[in-house]
């Protein structure tokens, strides 16, 4: 079997949500500023991890970054991200965190704006979206609308301002370009 296939097939074929998740985590910020860090840990019968990491834009764009971490020991785990996971995260439900992932897939959806082509991997980590996990309103937008946040040279600005123009109208979204670590309002 290709070894470099193997996670991905793995997860396709649903094997790793019939992992038991253990822990799941949240930046402590992410009610105020509407971007969540999110990382969802399962644990395997050998207790290696398999872990999806999830950069969530509540404000308008959703999953705008996410990767993984298949079968490592904890150790590989904690090396790679013990020190971050304790400053810059706190631990949260299952729940939470599966209901912040996927409030931001839908909000984005409203407008056209698909995640990121490696959530097509990693959205098999999570429970599947359906009524069997706990509902949470989680607040989107500004206020429930659009407001589309860049850094300066985001790459996928010409796609996000496309769906925005496309299904709110040109106008009817606001927007703010990061420079030099600020922010200007546009």
């Amino acid at each position: 079997m290709n070894k470099s296939k193997s996670p991905i097939r793995y997860f396709k074929e649903g094997r790793a949500r019939k992992l038991p998740v253990i822990k799941c985590y949240v930046s402590k910020d992410w009610e105020t500023t509407k971007n969540a860090n999110v990382i969802f840990i399962r644990e395997h019968v050998t207790g290696h991890l398999t872990v999806g990491f999830y950069l969530v834009d509540l404000l308008c764009v959703g999953v705008k970054d996410s990767f993984f971490f298949f079968n490592k020991s904890p150790l590989e785990f904690d090396e790679k991200m013990g020190s971050r996971i304790y400053s810059d995260f706190k631990e949260c439900s299952c729940e939470l965190a599966h209901n912040i992932v996927w409030a931001g897939v839908e909000f984005a959806g409203e407008f056209g704006i698909e995640p990121v082509k490696e959530f097509g991997i990693t959205k098999y980590i999570l429970d599947e979206d359906n009524e069997n996990v706990t509902l949470i309103d989680i607040a989107t937008g500004d206020n429930g609308e659009p407001l589309l946040s860049l850094a300066p040279n985001d790459p996928r600005k010409k796609y996000y301002i496309d769906c925005l123009n496309n299904t709110v109208g040109k106008g009817n979204y606001h927007y703010i370009v990061g420079v030099d670590d600020e922010f200007e309002v546009i």
